[in-house]
């Protein structure tokens, strides 16, 4: 059966007799990233004599000390006959992506061979990625580096073309982001991070973690992206303690905290004691010390100082205090 003039994305190939080569390509050479893609010429596809007619095309890989660890092929091919087409790639092994495109008709549509796909290629499938006939996994384990050949077996009598072709590489053993740490066991890939830091321990690197103290919260909008706080501001709850107290005609007192941004500065509310509802007097503004001080009152009474929750900023979530009374006499 004639077949309408096919384009094939292959993905996987293997090795065999050769009676036609076409020039290589060679890849330039490149630092061993996890994975790479190399391309290699395209050419004519010779047609069967008496038998069928293999062309190998053929790219090297870059030089690498890694070996294969997983390995996927692309191919563009024009043939008008593709039932009379197979496609093998050969390297330390050959494998046979597809045996003959049989019966597949005008249904050969551009294809990828890749171990992982769901499905085999089959008469009526369409464009997509498919399981090559033999595992490409028979490539795992060799170097990486080196010779390629897509091996294109012909038995019709008339001639095809490779477009394009190209063998992507995953290697078993790879650096990208050049920090030193091998990016099978790097904790941040695709970001240099030397240190390997990882303060939540969560198994991401910091340099990659978007919630580096491991609160739930991401750190675009965590307050405080290197604690752990369970807030909504992502801060840590921190207590403060008033105190309140007389001094030469003066009411002095002082806020206290673990936390310097929570006694800095913090607004102390000075209020009087009386039936109903407290009277607000003033608002004072702690020093950095913690230390706040006003001029005694006029009217006798019970007095004391109110400090509110508030945030404080890359800091905490500090907690309110209010001090122990203290009378005024007059």
């Amino acid at each position: 059966m004639r077949l309408q003039v096919a384009r094939l994305a292959l993905t996987g190939l293997v090795a065999g007799f050769v009676s036609v080569v076409t020039p290589a390509s060679t890849a330039v050479a490149v630092p061993v990233p996890c994975v790479v893609t190399t391309t290699g010429t395209g050419g004519v596809v010779a047609a069967a004599g008496d038998t069928f007619a293999t062309t190998a095309f053929e790219l090297v890989a870059p030089s690498s000390a890694a070996n294969v660890e997983d390995v996927d092929v692309e191919v563009s091919l024009v043939h008008d006959n593709a039932s009379q087409v197979r496609v093998r790639l050969a390297h330390a092994t050959t494998s046979i992506l597809q045996r003959r495109f049989v019966d597949s008709g005008p249904q050969v549509r551009p294809l990828t061979w890749d171990d992982e796909a769901a499905s085999a290629y089959g008469p009526t499938s369409l464009a997509g990625t498919y399981r090559p006939d033999e595992p490409l996994t028979e490539h795992d384990g060799t170097a990486a580096q080196g010779q390629w050949r897509l091996l294109v077996d012909n038995w019709a009598g008339s001639r095809g073309r490779v477009e394009s072709w190209s063998v992507r590489i995953s290697y078993s053993a790879c650096d990208a982001d050049d920090d030193g740490a091998e990016d099978h066991t790097d904790n941040c890939t695709g970001v240099a991070n030397p240190d390997q830091s990882d303060r939540d321990a969560d198994g991401i690197g910091d340099a990659c973690d978007g919630d580096t103290d491991g609160d739930g919260l991401v750190d675009t909008v965590d307050g405080c992206r290197l604690v752990a706080a369970a807030t909504a501001s992502g801060c840590p709850r921190v207590g403060t303690r008033t105190r309140l107290g007389k001094d030469e005609g003066r009411l002095v007192g002082r806020v206290r905290s673990d936390v310097r941004a929570c006694r800095s500065g913090v607004e102390v509310t000075l209020k009087r004691a009386k039936p109903g509802r407290d009277l607000r007097l003033v608002v004072l503004r702690a020093r950095s010390s913690g230390r706040f001080s006003t001029r005694m009152p006029r009217s006798a009474g019970r007095y004391y100082v109110v400090v509110r929750s508030q945030y404080a900023p890359g800091a905490a979530e500090c907690a309110s205090s209010r001090s122990k009374k203290v009378r005024v006499r007059r």
